[in-house]
């Protein structure tokens, strides 16, 4: 996945992640954030949201 958002930034394209699922988040959680740097958009639902705030400990759970 690091390789593709390096393709893209390079490329000038838009680089987007989908969050996936909950347990994702939790236990991947350094491999996902080391992708981020090269990502434009992510895509996620309310739960998956919410996982990602509480497991990076963002202090809310406002989903606005």
């Amino acid at each position: 996945m690091i390789e593709i958002g390096k393709h893209c930034q390079t490329a000038e394209k838009e680089c987007m992640m989908n969050l996936s699922a909950p347990f994702l988040i939790q236990f991947f959680k350094d491999q996902m954030m080391s992708v981020m740097p090269y990502t434009t958009t992510v895509f996620c639902n309310e739960l998956e949201a919410e996982t990602f705030a509480d497991t990076h400990e963002l202090g809310t759970k406002d989903l606005k």
